[in-house]
């Protein structure tokens, strides 16, 4: 809120305009991808953290109250039924008398923020201890939380029923369907998901900042491929139930095969030197230059060079410059024996044998 002003005698609250959707319509009955659910997930757990930590708890949250921008930052809204914690200094308690109907509970109009009849959260993603009408904390929001994590992931509720009495019995007493209804979902934010929306205050995350930051870690692994190279997901039961998409693993076939088509040439080469064999009898040296190992996999930081060396070193019409007089001709360089030797640093190579030679 920027400012309260007046027009022509009616009152009016300048806000910050929004562009883009709600995340509801975002979800639009359809899983969104990790990602996705990692960027928005980790965005409205920052936010759920500023606002516990001024003692605030919103106490609805769920997809409609999320809107998502055009630049795909989500923002949390809808803070009309908000409520500083009961511990928060100048907190009045949650006691009050409340009751159900088929939209949710319903506040007595005294001591609540909101007037008789005002629906204070949305039934299938209120936390069992809303549905018990027990005095909250922030941990509600987190369980509501847990609840958005899981329809972003699934494109499904959490917890359904054809009225509020069937929904309220699912959270209070039903787990929700495993979040294998996407197939893609890595088992540590199944995990995560499971963790927010435990029943049980205790087993639930302690805080915004705590599942924010596990959610920060999980896309750090995915993101740099740790995580994808050995991530392998199984049922309870142990019975093998998906793979993640390996980033990595297609990086590795990519460099065997490298190393494959430069055996064949290799090996061509060595064949067509047995061939014409009778026609010359010259050989010269190779300088094997290092290869960059951009799979993020060390075992194969020096696998293609000896590999060819050694197809290479077949051929009798071929010398390989061997590592020692490699380090050799750096010395005389006045290089570093550390230094990689590229295809310039060959080159001079070429340069210096033949300058030595005269």
């Amino acid at each position: 809120m920027y400012e309260v002003e007046q027009y022509a005698g009616l009152p009016f609250i300048v806000m910050q305009f929004l562009a883009g959707q709600t995340l509801k319509e975002e979800i639009g009955g359809q899983a969104l991808s990790t990602d996705k659910v990692l960027d928005f997930g980790i965005q409205i757990a920052d936010a759920l953290h500023a606002a516990h930590s001024a003692g605030i708890i919103h106490r609805d949250i769920k997809p409609a109250n999320v809107f998502v921008n055009q630049r795909g930052e989500a923002k949390v809204l809808d803070f009309g039924i908000a409520k500083l914690s009961a511990h928060w200094p100048g907190a009045t308690s949650e006691a009050g008398e409340f009751r159900f109907d088929e939209n949710g509970i319903e506040g007595p109009g005294q001591g609540s923020l909101t007037g008789a009849g005002a629906i204070l959260g949305t039934a299938s993603y209120m936390s069992p201890e809303q549905v018990r009408r027990e005095e909250l904390d922030s941990r509600t929001d987190i369980f509501s939380f847990g609840a958005v994590l899981y329809e972003m992931a699934t494109g499904q509720q959490a917890f359904q029923g054809k009225t509020s009495a069937q929904i309220f019995s699912a959270i209070l007493y039903d787990e929700p369907a495993k979040a294998d209804l996407n197939p893609n979902v890595p088992l540590e934010l199944e995990r995560i998901i499971r963790k927010a929306l435990n029943k049980n205050l205790e087993g639930r995350y302690s805080s915004a900042s705590v599942l924010r930051d596990d959610l920060i870690r999980l896309k750090q692994e995915l993101t740099s491929h740790r995580f994808a190279a050995q991530y392998q997901l199984v049922r309870e039961d142990g019975t093998l139930l998906r793979r993640t998409r390996n980033v990595l693993a297609r990086k590795k076939v990519l460099a065997v095969a490298t190393l494959v088509l430069m055996l064949l040439v290799a090996g061509g080469l060595f064949w067509s030197a047995r061939q014409h064999r009778g026609l010359s009898e010259t050989t010269g040296t190779v300088i094997l230059s290092d290869f960059s190992n951009s799979t993020g996999d060390t075992v194969f930081d020096d696998t293609l060079k000896q590999a060819l060396r050694v197809q290479l070193e077949q051929s009798p019409f071929l010398n390989i410059l061997s590592d020692q007089k490699a380090l050799q001709q750096l010395r005389f360089m006045g290089r570093s024996r550390n230094t990689r030797i590229t295809g310039e640093v060959a080159a001079r190579f070429v340069f210096v044998q033949e300058a030595r030679r005269r």
